[in-house]
């Protein structure tokens, strides 16, 4: 059982979506995490396994280092006198979304060994929750999906999970955690009709794999 604190992001504090829910669970369980964690990134970059494109939640891949890249490629493409499409996607609730089984299919096709397997589906299911705000408790409820906010393990679990979505387009992209930059340099109407098409491949993924697309939060 978690307990989950309500962290306010911004926005207008009467609206409950504009509040992130944290899970404070016990110091034990985060010590096993880290083990876990540690060694899974451990064997995601010695198989080379993580993208390239994704810079959240790991050492050595700054913000900054992303958005130096970034620029170098829009200034080059400036500099040749084209025009650069931008597209920046969010997901909705994206950690709170994650399906389980999805998730544990995912580590299987990485080649994690089953017994680490096992661990993660087991601390993921037959979890409960509830909300602690001030003095008010809440009744607990059944987490049927998501990689708990506030874990340890919760990060790399969702950078497993999006892992292969780089590769499902043409077009240059760049994440950093949930965050999604698209981005293709404009040089005739065929370039236009890519970038379309790689903004609806991407709509596949996430009906493939249930993480939708936060509408008022993409945008061109």
């Amino acid at each position: 059982m978690a307990n989950n604190t309500p962290i306010f992001k911004k926005g207008d504090k009467r609206d409950t979506s504009n509040y992130r829910p944290v899970s404070l669970t016990c110091i034990v369980s985060k010590i096993l995490e880290r083990i876990i964690r540690d060694n899974l990134i451990d064997h995601f970059r010695r198989n080379h396994l993580l993208s390239g494109k994704q810079y959240g939640f790991l050492t050595g891949r700054s913000t900054t280092i992303q958005l130096i890249r970034v620029m170098e490629d829009w200034t080059q493409c400036l500099d040749r006198g084209s025009a650069v499409d931008v597209v920046y996607m969010d997901f909705m609730k994206a950690f709170d979304k994650v399906p389980h089984s999805h998730l544990i299919q995912k580590l299987k096709c990485l080649g994690v060994n089953m017994q680490t397997v096992n661990w993660i589906h087991d601390f993921l299911t037959g979890r409960t929750q509830l909300v602690k705000y001030q003095n008010n408790i809440s009744s607990a409820i059944s987490v049927i999906s998501s990689v708990p906010q506030g874990t340890v393990i919760g990060p790399v679990a969702f950078l497993t999970y999006i892992n292969d979505l780089p590769d499902e387009v043409a077009s240059k992209v760049y994440l950093f955690a949930d965050d999604t930059k698209m981005y293709r340099e404009i040089i005739n109407t065929m370039d236009c009709q890519q970038l379309q098409s790689d903004i609806d491949s991407l709509e596949i993924w996430s009906r493939k794999w249930q993480l939708q697309f936060h509408p008022d939060k993409c945008i061109r």
